[in-house]
């Protein structure tokens, strides 16, 4: 996806600078302009800024939140700095996602067969229904994932309508027990990590601006759902809003429902298109590039105002003088091509 995005702003650039050139206007690149600002160390109205660190300048380099890939420096990611922890576990639980998806849909029909007994054991227990809905609410708080598994087993046990109850109780019980959790127990650690984090807090103020259509958006992107729901609880967001935004977002649990009934009906016999499943797969994907392409669309707008708040909080008067301090330094960070 960075890649198609990378390809769009550079002709979107070109499209801009022969248009300006064409009516005899002078183009300034927004992104350049943006990057010239991180080395001023003073606003128009005289506020003094601290220096911009390393991490705020290539953070601004990347576009919106700054996942994907970073093809400008692509080499990075073949040195040992670069793969931190966090990192490491962010790329397995994504290697992870994409093999389990592979593996759904190439042995589908062995991993129903393998399922239907023991899901037919709990629609016969009495409120065996309520199993599904527990583990929904369990995954509900990170780290735990698996939501679509657990989603598309339901599909193939109860079908679709009565299976979209039991997905949306547990999804909507669970998203709101991890909102209050965070937001009454957790708000001073999330707090720091908002300042300490550059991607988590420019989510948190894309979440401000933009209200209930952004809360909507975000949880139909490939955000993880339990990582939104954390951001909104903390950035103040009404919860009639979430709650709102959370029963409209359901539309991408029920295309997982059906991913599991159509693999049921398949493995009954049932005639069925192998291009609903993979409309139903394609349609589920688009909807959530274009939700992020918008949120990131945002995050670039939002991206300077949020880089320069940071180094307005973070500059010390008193160190400004002082010899060998970064704010004594005439010398703006030369950041590497």
């Amino acid at each position: 996806m960075s890649g198609w995005k990378a390809l769009y702003k550079h002709l979107n650039r070109r499209m801009k600078k022969h248009r300006a050139e064409k009516y005899g206007l002078i183009y300034e690149d927004e992104d350049e302009i943006n990057l010239s600002l991180l080395h001023k160390e003073e606003l128009p109205d005289g506020t003094r800024l601290a220096p911009a660190t390393e991490e705020e300048i290539e953070f601004s380099r990347r576009d919106g939140l700054g996942g994907g890939i970073d093809w400008k420096n692509f080499r990075k990611y073949f040195t040992l700095k670069h793969w931190t922890r966090n990192k490491i576990v962010g790329l397995f639980i994504t290697t992870s996602i994409i093999t389990l998806v592979v593996l759904l849909l190439v042995f589908q029909d062995s991993i129903v067969e393998w399922l239907v007994p023991s899901g037919e054991k709990w629609k016969s227990l009495p409120g065996g229904w309520t199993i599904p809905i527990a583990i929904l609410i369990v995954q509900s708080f990170p780290p735990l994932i698996g939501h679509d598994v657990v989603q598309i087993f339901v599909g193939v046990v109860w079908g679709l309508w009565p299976g979209f109850g039991i997905v949306a109780a547990g999804t909507v019980l669970g998203e709101i027990a991890e909102f209050y959790v965070f937001r009454l127990f957790c708000g001073a650690r999330m707090g720091k990590m908002e300042k300490k984090s550059l991607g988590w807090g420019l989510l948190a103020d894309v979440a401000r601006d933009g209200g209930f259509v952004m809360v909507l958006i975000a949880r139909l992107s490939v955000l993880p759902p339990s990582y939104t729901t954390i951001v909104f609880a903390l950035a103040g967001t009404n919860f009639f809003k979430f709650l709102a935004a959370l029963i409209l977002s359901l539309v991408l649990p029920l295309s997982n429902l059906y991913l599991g009934v159509l693999a049921r009906e398949n493995s009954d016999g049932v005639s069925t298109s192998g291009a609903a499943s993979g409309l139903t797969i394609a349609g589920s994907v688009t909807i959530s590039v274009v939700a992020m392409l918008y949120i990131d669309h945002k995050a670039n707008k939002l991206k300077p105002a949020f880089i320069t708040q940071r180094r307005k909080d973070r500059f010390d008067p008193s160190a400004e003088g002082r010899l060998g301090s970064p704010a004594a330094s005439s010398t703006p960070y030369d950041p590497p091509s």
